[in-house]
């Protein structure tokens, strides 16, 4: 066998499943010569912090075209779901291998698997022969390896073998440092944040990989996102709207002349805040938001709230206490506080909703901060963008 052959997978693979294909792709092939009855392609070590895939050329040539793209898919699999790196948390080995195994190839189609290879329709028939319920299909890796025999106990007909001649060269990822383990992760996670950017999984994309396969994507991403301190944030905007004045003083003499009067510099800060009580807004949306209200209160600033849902329903100072019921309920839109504080003087608007709504009809005469709270998604956040800072309230921040 050649490079060739394998490339000409990949691609196959890229055309039809582009985000297992863009995936792989970025990772070293190794190609031997060796017979037996080891499988066509397995995991092994590359250099200190790295993957290679090893490729059998015999084994590999025994696979029909489907086989060879099912054969691709499931290591990509391993890798995406973390089962190279969760195998020497369990002390069973060929019993981890084979839960791993059955894990991947229920997202290979019946033409992909290789031959011999373990399938939840197998183990469960297996089962039914003992009298026990049948395993539940497309669960996590640790439920299966609960429910399935241990190594060299009953049920080697399950599987075992193959299992575990396919995961051999998993046990030198163990005997890896914890430093070297530690940049093999962060190297994974790096091609498989790429491979999701690569294959658009953050539009259209999304639907072409299973529920268990995109939940892990998703989780990376969102923890390589930049997470930023909302509060931060909020307390930064508040500070950069302040006013300030200078005005005579008898109690401090002139630091330059000795004399009395003196100056004294004054800040000012009158910010209108915008609530928004419409229908999509619940009772513990607007706790949160009466909290973050008073902390900029108790900061200094002289705060003016309205209650908006359609149109503003209340206004109001705000002076440290809540109220105990608001107005509103109704739909949602944004352009009455907008105008309220383009006729009257305010240093700059905060806005607290949750962003289903199209953008104000008027442009802000002030800065404009929304602080967006509940399950606003990009297509919310970018709307509003045009006409102020967006940031998402996070719950743990």
């Amino acid at each position: 066998m050649d490079a060739n052959t394998l490339s000409r997978a990949l691609v196959r693979l890229m055309l039809r499943e582009p985000f297992y294909g863009h995936y792989l792709a970025g990772f070293h092939k190794l190609f031997s010569a060796e017979g037996g009855d080891g499988p066509a392609l397995s995991l092994q070590p590359q250099g200190h912090s790295d993957v290679r895939l090893l490729c059998r050329n015999e084994a590999w040539h025994a696979l029909d075209e489907a086989q060879q793209l099912g054969a691709l898919k499931h290591e990509a699999l391993h890798l995406v779901l973390g089962h190279l790196l969760l195998r020497p948390d369990y002390a069973d080995k060929g019993r981890f291998d084979r839960a791993a195994d059955l894990v991947a190839n229920q997202y290979l189609a019946p033409t992909q698997r290789c031959p011999g290879a373990i399938t939840l329709e197998q183990v469960n028939a297996w089962r039914a022969e003992l009298g026990r319920p049948a395993l539940e299909a497309q669960r996590e890796l640790a439920y299966y390896y609960r429910l399935l025999p241990p190594s060299g106990g009953e049920g080697r007909g399950a599987g075992e073998g193959l299992a575990r001649a396919g995961h051999d060269n998993w046990a030198a990822f163990a005997q890896l440092p914890e430093a070297r383990r530690s940049l093999l992760d962060q190297q994974l996670q790096g091609r498989l944040e790429q491979a999701a950017l690569r294959a658009e999984l953050e539009g259209s994309g999304r639907g072409l990989l299973p529920g268990a396969v995109l939940a892990a994507v998703e989780q990376l991403l969102a923890r390589r996102r930049p997470s930023l301190n909302w509060r931060r944030a909020l307390r930064l905007f508040a500070a950069s709207s302040r006013r300030t004045s200078v005005r005579n003083t008898l109690r401090r003499p002139s630091k330059r002349y000795g004399t009395t009067p003196g100056t004294r510099i004054q800040p000012h800060q009158r910010l209108l805040v915008a609530v928004d009580t419409s229908a999509s807004i619940d009772d513990a949306q607007l706790s949160a938001f009466f909290a973050e209200i008073n902390h900029l209160w108790r900061a200094g600033a002289e705060i003016i709230l309205v209650e908006c849902d359609t149109a503003i329903q209340r206004s109001y100072s705000y002076c440290g206490t809540a109220p105990q019921g608001v107005q509103g309920r109704g739909g949602t839109d944004f352009t009455a506080p907008v105008e309220y504080a383009n006729r009257h003087r305010f240093d700059g608007i905060v806005y607290f909703t949750d962003g289903q709504a199209p953008p104000p009809a008027v442009r802000p005469r002030v800065p404009l901060l929304w602080l967006l709270h509940g399950d606003a998604g990009d297509a919310d956040r970018s709307r509003l963008t045009s006409c102020g800072r967006v940031i998402p309230m996070a719950a743990d921040q």
